[in-house]
């Protein structure tokens, strides 16, 4: 029991940290979750895994170059890839009752970039696997508001149980 009670005073050290500090700590968790454990897609192997890259095709960037994505995981051009985007709360980025116009210009960003790279993937190679990793165990109403209100309906979510056993 000692690796227990060594966890337990860490996650209390963790919890009496400052909001700010917390966030930081909570999302570095989240993002060293993702690494290690990811690919969440069975059938998507680990042999490369990127962290915020830069997607290009003959030196041309595909999308905005100022949005990236946490991680890629991808075997090689002939496999499908999977793109993973850390985000601790997934209701903070897509809410489940806001439609799409109403949320935050950076959040429009970033799934306006996946979406092109979602698009430019499927028609020149394969289709990508686009999940946002969070820690909400109930993000059904924020799918539902991201598939089927938005449109986004290749686009999912996988919390941290799911990442580290495996989801799809």
């Amino acid at each position: 029991m000692e690796i227990v009670e060594r966890v337990i005073e860490l996650m209390k050290k963790i919890y009496q940290l400052d909001s700010k500090k917390f966030d930081k700590v909570r999302r570095e968790i989240l993002e060293n979750t993702v690494h290690h454990f990811g690919p969440t897609t069975k059938g998507i192997e680990r042999e490369q895994v990127y962290i915020e890259p830069i997607i290009k095709e003959e030196n041309k960037v595909i999308g905005d170059s100022d949005n990236k994505c946490d991680f890629v995981f991808c075997e090689d051009d002939s496999y499908p890839v999977e793109f993973i985007e850390c985000k601790a709360n997934i209701a903070n980025m897509i809410p489940h009752t806001l439609p799409f116009e109403e949320v935050k210009k950076s959040h429009k960003n970033k799934i306006r970039y996946l979406d092109t790279i979602y698009q430019y993937l499927t028609k020149s190679y394969k289709e990508p696997k686009i999940y946002f990793a969070c820690y909400n165990l109930d993000y059904s109403r924020e799918l539902e508001n991201l598939q089927k209100n938005w449109g986004y309906h290749y686009m999912g979510f996988a919390n941290a149980e799911e990442i580290i056993n495996g989801k799809n």
